[in-house]
């Protein structure tokens, strides 16, 4: 008996999941299957293969103090307007 036919008794696989397992050393007794009947799927062992994804950059301090800065200002049309309507500037402004 070969190697091949062992593994494929000892796991429920497709062949190319078992064949890619091969490749990168990975042990599909190890390997939950997300296939029909828990079968492992080629998808299951590329996931172990990927590296994990980055987490995103959290923001300085000094970019969202920037941000929060810009939306205060008012524009020069906006107040003409307001102070048309009733409004005062301390309407516009987003706190922290």
């Amino acid at each position: 008996m070969s190697e091949d036919e062992n593994i494929e008794d000892k796991v429920n696989a497709t062949d190319s999941a078992i064949a890619l397992a091969k490749q990168h050393n990975i042990d599909l007794s190890e390997v939950e299957g997300s296939g029909s009947e828990g079968r492992i799927l080629k998808s299951d062992v590329e996931v172990l293969i990927a590296p994990a994804p980055k987490p995103d950059p959290v923001p300085e301090p000094e970019v969202v103090a920037a941000v929060v800065e810009e939306k205060n200002t008012v524009k020069p049309e906006q107040k003409r307007f307001d102070s048309a309507c009733g409004y005062s500037n301390k309407d516009h402004l987003i706190k922290p």
